[in-house]
This record gives C-alpha cells, sequence and structure tokens, in this order.
C-alpha cells in the first residue's frame, strides 16, 4: 500500500526508527512524545549540574 511498516517481530522497542523518521509518522509503542521529551530533557539537566 505504499506505506513503510516496522517488522513487530524484529522491533526491541529502542526507538531509533522513530528519530529517522523523516514526517515523524512512526511512534514508539506505550509511550508519547509528550512522556518521553520531559525524561530526556531531565537526564541533561542532570548532565551540567
Amino acid at each position: 500500500d505504499g506505506v513503510a511498516q516496522i517488522e513487530i517481530a524484529n522491533c526491541y522497542g529502542c526507538g531509533i526508527c522513530v528519530g529517522f523518521c523523516p514526517i515523524h509518522a512512526i511512534s514508539l509503542k506505550n509511550y508519547k512524545d509528550e512522556q518521553v521529551i520531559p525524561k530526556i530533557e531531565a537526564l541533561f539537566k542532570k548532565e551540567f549540574l
């Protein structure tokens, strides 16, 4: 049908495909950007304290 798909059996849940999707059409199962972004920001804050 012309749409790229991720084979679930080959998915490690790492999220690399999310970052590489040029149109942001992929999302990590069971996680939303609103959940992940604050965690990443918190990691950077701890790194620079």
